[in-house]
């Protein structure tokens, strides 16, 4: 399985998920929630744990709109 596949299999377990390709690593989303979602991976760039945030004020906080919301289905 490629790395793409399992970045998009893992985002179905997510609510809220970095776009990596969009995210610059400015660290506001991680420091707005204090390390309980969001996370600095060590390639610089923010990362979410498995989680069913409901708090969408993340998506005006992130200059790049990397942060996006799975539709719960």
């Amino acid at each position: 399985m490629a790395v793409e596949d399992i970045k998009r299999k893992m985002e179905n377990f997510r609510r809220l998920y970095v776009d990596q390709d969009l995210c610059i690593g400015c660290g506001a989303c991680v420091a707005m929630d204090e390390g309980e979602t969001f996370y600095m991976q060590d390639n610089g760039k923010a990362i979410t744990r498995p989680n069913r945030e409901k708090n969408e004020d993340f998506l005006m906080i992130c200059p790049t709109e990397a942060i996006k919301v799975n539709e719960e289905k």
